[in-house]
C-alpha cells in the first residue's frame, strides 16, 4: 500500500464519516430539536446539529481510516513473516 493510498484512504473515511455525521446531526435537529436547546441553549438546533454531527463526523472519519490503515499494515507484515 502506497503513501498515496493511505491519505486518500483516510481523506475519503474523512469526508464520509462527515457527511454521515452532518446528516444524521440534521435528522437530530429535526426530530429531537429540543434535546439540543435544553443540553446546549441552542438558538437553531439545526444548524447546531450539522456543526456538532460534522466535527464529530470528521473525528470518527479520520480515526477509522488510520485504524483501518493500521490492521492492513500488521496484516501484510504477517502474511510476509
Amino acid at each position: 500500500m502506497t503513501i498515496t493510498r493511505m491519505v486518500t484512504l483516510v481523506l475519503a473515511f474523512t469526508a464520509a464519516g462527515a457527511i454521515i455525521g452532518a446528516s444524521v446531526g440534521a435528522l437530530i435537529g429535526v426530530i429531537g430539536g429540543n434535546f439540543y436547546v435544553s443540553m446546549f441553549d441552542a438558538a437553531d438546533p439545526v444548524s447546531f446539529g450539522i456543526g456538532a454531527g460534522l466535527a464529530q463526523g470528521i473525528v470518527m472519519g479520520f480515526i477509522f481510516g488510520c485504524l483501518i490503515i493500521v490492521l492492513q499494515v500488521v496484516l501484510i507484515k504477517k502474511c510476509k513473516d
